[in-house]
């Protein structure tokens, strides 16, 4: 268990470098819906917001099931992936 929390520990901060996220310069990314579509088939919406990671602004849409409760709101995507390097 030591060695995997170890390696664990050690991809966190690898990716918080900055050959990655540059988290020191950039600690905050984000994502703001900027549209949401009613669907049908296996997910009940399609979302499209602005995700921001590094002071820069992509697009980026993807399929969810959308549930709504009195006390909450959760989304379940379909597994997508974005590229970094944009």
């Amino acid at each position: 268990m030591v060695l995997i929390t170890y390696q664990i520990a050690k991809l966190v901060g690898h990716l918080k470098s900055d050959d990655f996220f540059k988290v020191a310069k950039y600690p905050t990314s984000k994502f703001e819906i900027t549209n949401i579509i009613e669907t049908s088939g296996k997910y009940n919406a399609k979302v499209t917001g602005n995700l921001t990671i590094l002071e820069t602004t992509k697009s980026i849409s993807f399929n969810t099931n959308i549930k709504v409760s009195d006390t909450e709101i959760s989304l379940q995507s379909e597994d997508f992936s974005i590229n970094r390097t944009d």
